[in-house]
């Protein structure tokens, strides 16, 4: 059991990391005055609501959300490599945060179940 504190403590440092990377904040600032405050517990969602583009971000009662739907595109300097290189950071956070789920979250979800979690609903439908 020990063991196992020690990977998911080792992951959990390391997704925090990658977290801060993709928040690009620069290792001069202080994480808590960029990245504007929120609490997970106050965040409400939908589930029924099923048109194109709805997302949690929209939900009303989630007004700490509201106005910053494009905080984390008014950070960054677009450039193709930088992209790129942007886009790679966030698979490599997003399977390591699917590692800690499955080792942390009780009952391991099966692929169908976690792979289609989804922040808003697409386009198409």
């Amino acid at each position: 059991m020990t063991q196992l504190r020690g990977v998911v403590a080792a992951t959990l440092a390391s997704v925090q990391k990658q977290l801060a990377d993709l928040l690009l904040i620069h290792p001069d600032e202080d994480r808590e005055a960029v990245v504007p405050p929120l609490s997970l517990r106050s965040l409400l969602d939908n589930p029924s609501e099923s048109g194109p583009g709805w997302s949690f971000i929209r939900h009303p009662a989630n007004t700490i959300l509201h106005g910053h739907e494009k905080w984390l595109l008014n950070r960054a300097k677009w450039r193709g490599q930088a992209v790129k290189d942007y886009l790679a950071l966030i698979n490599q956070f997003l399977e390591t945060l699917l590692l800690l789920i499955h080792i942390t979250g009780g009952q391991p979800a099966r692929g169908t179940e976690l792979l289609t979690i989804q922040y808003y609903n697409p386009e198409d439908g």
